[in-house]
């Protein structure tokens, strides 16, 4: 089983095309996207839907909230939220545990600098 695992993409459409690339020619069967697709959830357009022609689990980070996952999930067939559950394809288990609540906070830039 070939997995292709891929996090941090902040919104860039380039890098996804790239990996939609990777995907095809790698003949990958799992894709996982763990966390910070968006550049907080600035960037949603095309930025899923490309990697999704495959089985692909993903993770929310700071990045994305719970919502937008979901909203992704009706949105792609093939997508499906691993966060607090499990997954199973073929004899391999899979389980995500993500999403922090730091990115989100108005006081961020006070923290940062603290």
């Amino acid at each position: 089983m070939k997995i292709l695992a891929v996090s941090d993409i902040h919104g860039d459409l380039g890098l996804v095309k790239k990996l939609e690339k990777m995907i095809e020619k790698e003949n990958i069967d799992l894709i996982i996207l763990a966390g910070d697709q968006t550049w907080f959830e600035q960037s949603t357009k095309n930025l899923v839907g490309p990697l999704t022609k495959k089985p692909t689990l993903i993770i929310p980070s700071n990045h994305e909230t719970e919502g937008t996952v979901k909203m992704w999930e009706k949105m792609y067939p093939n997508l499906k939220s691993i966060h607090k559950k499990n997954w199973k394809l073929k004899d391999v288990g899979f389980f995500g545990s993500g999403t922090m609540d730091w990115g989100f906070d108005e006081d961020s830039d006070k923290i940062f600098k603290e």
